[in-house]
C-alpha cells in the first residue's frame, strides 16, 4: 500500500509542468496510519520563517504546498482520532521537488463511562400478560422471594404462588416448560438475578398459541425471562433429615439445564409418626427434554411413588327435611397402602411457522388397598348406631394418547387445526364391608342390635373419544370467522355385585343390589364465530349448538335415551385501554354428563344409614357464566388493583334429594338420590388490590384481597321443594418487606360463612374464622440466620371440639464453608402443640363440620447440601 501511494505520488509530481525559480520548489506528501491506510481530512501546516500555510489531505491521503521560497520548514499534522505530528525538514542540497511521506498512530482517548438512566417502569400491562422487571425491586435473592415483593402476587410460606387470587400452576423459562413445570418445586432453587422479566401469562394451552383461538377458562402461568447467554445450570440439593416422632427424610434433586436440554432426577424417602400408625412417602422421579433437531422437541417424565397414610377424622353432620334435623356424629380411621406409576411423553413437532403438530401419551397405575372404621351416632329425629368396617382392594390403570395438528393456509389468516384425543380407564374394586346398627326405642334405651355382611365387587370400564376440528378464514384485515366442530364419546361398561356373607353357605349374590349395564354420553357441538381483533380491542362473539345424547342398556330391562338440545351464544370482549388499564367482559356455556354413581339405579348400601339410588333419567346439566374482568396498573407506583365479577345459572342441575323411609325394624331411614332442577345461581365478586411503598427508603407491599359470594340452591327433602343460601365473605390485609438481612410477613384474614336452609323448621349455620399470621427471617451473621412464623387462629361457629390454635414454628440456619455449600438447620414445629384442621363443607341438604387429627409438634435435624451453578448474573 506504502509503495503505491508513492508511485501515484512520483507520477503526481512529475507529470505535471511547472515553471519556477530557481529558489521556490514545490512541497508533496502523503498522510498515512500505522498499517498504511491513507488518512484523509487530516490538518496540514507548513511554518517556514514567519509565513504559515495549510493544506487537507484529499482521500487519497495526499497533501500539497506549491512555490514554496525555502528547503527549510516545519510541518504539522492533526487528525482525529490520530496523535499529532510536527517535525524539522531541511533539503537545501536538493533542487527537485520535495516528497514526503508521514506515519501517524492512533490516539486512543479514554473516556468517562456516561451511564444513562432510563426510568424504570416496574410493571406493564399487555393484553393477556402482566410483565414484571427484576431490576425495580431487590433481585439478590431466590425467584420464591423475588415473587414475594412483585404486587398482585402472593407466595405462601409453604412455596405456594396465586396471581390476582388464582393459583398459578405451571412455570415456563424462555416461553418452554420448566422440567415438571411445578411452580414451588423450582422458584426457591433459581437465582432472580439470571431473569430480566417475570411474567405472569392467562395461558390458553399450547393450541391456541398456535391457532389464536381461546376457547374455555385461561389458567395463571408464570414465564421467566433470561439475559442474554444465562439461560442455562446446574441445580439441585441433598438433604438429611431426623426428628422425633420417628421422622426421618432423605431426599436428592439434581437438575441439569441447558436452554431446551433438561435432564432432572429427584428422589425422596420419608416417615413420621401421627396419632395412630406411621405415615411413609417415598417416590423417584425421572425426566428428560431436548429438541432432536431445530424442528422436533421430545419430553418425556416418569414417577413412580408408594405411601403408607393412617389417619384420624372427626365430623359432624347436620342434615335437615321436612320432618325436622337428624344430628350424626362421626369418628373414623383409616389406614392406606398405595403405589403410583405415571409415565408422560410428549412429542413437538413444528418444520416451519406453518405446521404444528404435538402428540401425547399418558399411561398410569394407582393401586391402592386400605383398612378403615367408623362409628357414626345418629340422633334427633333418627336415633341409631352404626359401626363400619371396611377392607378395600382397588385398582384404576388408565391411558390417554392425543394428536394435535395445525396448518396455516396460503392465504394469511387461513388456518385449519384438528385433534383426536382418546382414553381407557379400568377401576375394578373388592370392597369388604362389615355392619353393626344398634336400634333404639323411642325412650333411648337400645333395642336390638343388625349384624350385615357383605362383599361389594365393582368393575368399571370408561372409553372416552375426543375430535375436534376448527377452520378459520379471514374476512378483512381484522375480522375472521372461525367454525368449530367437536365430538366426545364417554362410554362406560359397568358391573356392580354384592354379595352376603352367610353361614354356613358362603357368599351368596343379592340380585337387587347387582346389576350390569352400559351407559354412553354422545355430546356434539358446532360453532360459528366472528373475531374481531386491533391493538386495543379483541372481541368474539358467535353461536353454539350443542346436542347431548344419554343412553343406557340393563340387563333384563328396557334400555333407557335421553335427548337434550342447547342454543346458547358465545361472546367475549377485551379491552386494553392503554398499558394501565385493561377490561374483559365474558359469556361462556359448558355441559356437565352426570357421574356414574349418579345413573346406576341399584342400591348403594356401603352406608346403611343413608342408602344412595342413581336416577337413569338424569339429563346432563348446562351452565350460563358472565363474567367481568377490570386490571388497573399504576405507571409511576407499581400498584395493581384486579377486580372480578361473575355470575352464572344452571339448567338442568343435578342435585341430591333425600327422603326418610321406615326399616323392617320400624326405624327411619335416609334414602337419596338425583334429579334436574331449574333455579340455582351464583353471584361472586372479588378483588385484589397490591401496592409497593417505601418507609425510610425500605421496600413495602401491602395488599388488600376481598370476596363476596351468595349462592341460592335448590333442595328436595321427602318430595318438597325449598331452598338454601350460602353466603361467603372474607377479607384480607397482608404487608412484607424483603430486605438482604431481614424479611417480614404479616397477615391478618377474617372469614364469614352462613349457610341457611328453609326446610322444615329450619337450619342455620353461621362460622366465623379470624387468622394472625407473622413471618420474619433475620440473617445475624453472614452465615447465621433465625426464622419465626407466627399463627393465631381465632375460630367461632364450628359443631366439632376445635380450640383455637398458637402455632409457632422456629428454624436456625447455620451455613459452613466459605462457598456456601452446606447449611445446617434446626427446626422446632408446632412449640405448643395445638394446631388443628378444621373446616366446614355443605352437600345437598347437609352440613359437615370436619377435623382432621394429627401430630404437628416436631424438632428436626437436618442438613442440606446444595448443588448450584447457573450462568453468572451481574447480582451473584
Amino acid at each position: 500500500m506504502q509503495k503505491y501511494f508513492l508511485f501515484q505520488l512520483l507520477i503526481t509530481v512529475f507529470g505535471i509542468n511547472y515553471v519556477s525559480a530557481q529558489n521556490n520548489v514545490i512541497i508533496r506528501g502523503v498522510l498515512q496510519d500505522s498499517i498504511s491506510r491513507p488518512i484523509k481530512g487530516a490538518n496540514i501546516i507548513l511554518i517556514y520563517k514567519k509565513d504559515t500555510l495549510i493544506t487537507a489531505t484529499n482521500d487519497s491521503g495526499i497533501f500539497k504546498f506549491n512555490d514554496i521560497k525555502t528547503k527549510s520548514f516545519y510541518i504539522l499534522t492533526h487528525a482525529l482520532g490520530y496523535k499529532n505530528y510536527i517535525k524539522f525538514y531541511n533539503y537545501e542540497q536538493y533542487s527537485k521537488p520535495i516528497l514526503i511521506v508521514i506515519i501517524v498512530k492512533a490516539n486512543v482517548i479514554s473516556l468517562n463511562d456516561v451511564i444513562i438512566k432510563e426510568k424504570i417502569r416496574p410493571v406493564t400491562l399487555k393484553k393477556d400478560t402482566i410483565e414484571y422487571n427484576p431490576s425495580a425491586y431487590n433481585t439478590t435473592d431466590n425467584v420464591e422471594n423475588l415473587l414475594r415483593q412483585l404486587p398482585g402476587i402472593d407466595v405462601d410460606k409453604d412455596g405456594n404462588v396465586t396471581a390476582g387470587g388464582l393459583p398459578v400452576s405451571k412455570l415456563r423459562i424462555d416461553g418452554v416448560d420448566f422440567f415438571t413445570g411445578n411452580v414451588k418445586e423450582f422458584i426457591r432453587q433459581l437465582p432472580a438475578g439470571i431473569f430480566n422479566k417475570v411474567q405472569i401469562i392467562e395461558d390458553y394451552g399450547d393450541e391456541a398459541a398456535f391457532s389464536g383461538i381461546r376457547r374455555g377458562p385461561p389458567k395463571k402461568l408464570l414465564n421467566l425471562v433470561t439475559k442474554p447467554g444465562m439461560n442455562h445450570g446446574i441445580f439441585g440439593n441433598i438433604r438429611l433429615a431426623k426428628g422425633t416422632e420417628k421422622l426421618y427424610g432423605a431426599s436428592l434433586d439434581e437438575h441439569l439445564w441447558k436452554g431446551k436440554k433438561q435432564l432432572s432426577v429427584v428422589a425422596n424417602l420419608s416417615t413420621q409418626k401421627n396419632n395412630i400408625g406411621v405415615n411413609n412417602t417415598n417416590n423417584i422421579g425421572l425426566s428428560y427434554s431436548n429438541d432432536i433437531n431445530p424442528y422436533l422437541n421430545i419430553s418425556n417424565n416418569y414417577d413412580f411413588s408408594f405411601s403408607r397414610i393412617s389417619s384420624a377424622n372427626n365430623s359432624f353432620e347436620e342434615t335437615v327435611n321436612s320432618s325436622g334435623i337428624i344430628d350424626n356424629k362421626i369418628n373414623s380411621i383409616n389406614e392406606s397402602k398405595s403405589y403410583t406409576n405415571h409415565f408422560n411423553s410428549r412429542i413437538n413437532y413444528r418444520p416451519n411457522q406453518l405446521e404444528y403438530i404435538r402428540s401425547t401419551i399418558d399411561l398410569s397405575l394407582n393401586p391402592i388397598n386400605s383398612n378403615s372404621g367408623s362409628s357414626s351416632q345418629q340422633s334427633g329425629l333418627i336415633k341409631q348406631d352404626l359401626l363400619t368396617q371396611s377392607l378395600l382392594s382397588n385398582n384404576s390403570p388408565q391411558a390417554r394418547a392425543s394428536v394435535y395438528f395445525g396448518q396455516r393456509l396460503n392465504k394469511k389468516g387461513r388456518l385449519l387445526t384438528a385433534s383426536i384425543q382418546y382414553t381407557n380407564g379400568l377401576l375394578e374394586s373388592n370392597q369388604q364391608l362389615n355392619n353393626t346398627i344398634t336400634y333404639y326405642d323411642s325412650t333411648g334405651n337400645p333395642l336390638k342390635d343388625s349384624v350385615v355382611k357383605r362383599v361389594i365387587l365393582n368393575n368399571n370400564r370408561t372409553q372416552i373419544g375426543n375430535v375436534t376440528f376448527s377452520y378459520s378464514e379471514p374476512i378483512s384485515i381484522y375480522t375472521q370467522i372461525d367454525l368449530n366442530y367437536n365430538l366426545n364419546l364417554n362410554k362406560q361398561n359397568n358391573r356392580i355385585i354384592t354379595n352376603t356373607a352367610l353361614v354356613p353357605y358362603g357368599l351368596i349374590e343379592i340380585d337387587s343390589l347387582s346389576q350390569s349395564f352400559i351407559s354412553s354420553l354422545l355430546t356434539q357441538e358446532l360453532g360459528i364465530d366472528i373475531r374481531y381483533s386491533r391493538k386495543k380491542i379483541t372481541m368474539l362473539y358467535g353461536v353454539n349448538f350443542q346436542r347431548n345424547r344419554l343412553s343406557e342398556n340393563y340387563i333384563n330391562q328396557s334400555p333407557i335415551n335421553n335427548s337434550e338440545t342447547n342454543f346458547f351464544p358465545t361472546f367475549n370482549f377485551h379491552y386494553t385501554a392503554s398499558q394501565n388499564n385493561d377490561y374483559e367482559f365474558n359469556y361462556s356455556g359448558s355441559s356437565v354428563a352426570p357421574t356414574f354413581d349418579q345413573l346406576q339405579s341399584v342400591k348403594d348400601t356401603r352406608d346403611l344409614q343413608n342408602v344412595v339410588i342413581g336416577n337413569p333419567n338424569l339429563k346432563p346439566s348446562f351452565t350460563h357464566s358472565l363474567t367481568f374482568n377490570y386490571r388497573h396498573i399504576g405507571a409511576k407506583s407499581g400498584q395493581i388493583f384486579f377486580f372480578n365479577a361473575t355470575g352464572s345459572f344452571i339448567q338442568n342441575q343435578i342435585i341430591s334429594t333425600s327422603s326418610l323411609v321406615k326399616d323392617t325394624l320400624g326405624s327411619l331411614k335416609e334414602i337419596t338420590s338425583y334429579l334436574n332442577v331449574n333455579g340455582s345461581y351464583n353471584l361472586n365478586v372479588d378483588y385484589n388490590w397490591s401496592l409497593p411503598f417505601k418507609i425510610y427508603n425500605i421496600p413495602f407491599k401491602i395488599s388488600f384481597i376481598g370476596s363476596t359470594n351468595y349462592n341460592y340452591g335448590i333442595v328436595y327433602t321427602d318430595s318438597v321443594k325449598s331452598h338454601n343460601t350460602n353466603k361467603l365473605y372474607s377479607q384480607t390485609i397482608r404487608t412484607s418487606s424483603y430486605l438482604n438481612r431481614l424479611s417480614f410477613y404479616a397477615a391478618v384474614e377474617y372469614q364469614k360463612t352462613t349457610n341457611q336452609y328453609t326446610t322444615g323448621d329450619g337450619l342455620t349455620s353461621d362460622v366465623q374464622v379470624w387468622n394472625f399470621m407473622v413471618y420474619s427471617n433475620i440473617k445475624i451473621f453472614k452465615c447465621f440466620s433465625f426464622n419465626l412464623d407466627i399463627n393465631k387462629r381465632l375460630n367461632q361457629g364450628y359443631n366439632v371440639n376445635v380450640n383455637n390454635p398458637f402455632i409457632v414454628n422456629t428454624t436456625l440456619e447455620y451455613i459452613l464453608l466459605k462457598k456456601r455449600q452446606v447449611n445446617i438447620q434446626m427446626q422446632a414445629l408446632d412449640i405448643f402443640n395445638q394446631s388443628n384442621r378444621t373446616n366446614q363443607t355443605t352437600t345437598g341438604n347437609t352440613i359437615i363440620d370436619s377435623q382432621s387429627n394429627y401430630v404437628s409438634r416436631y424438632l428436626i435435624f437436618s442438613i442440606n447440601i446444595p448443588i448450584s451453578r447457573f450462568a453468572k448474573s451481574d447480582k451473584q
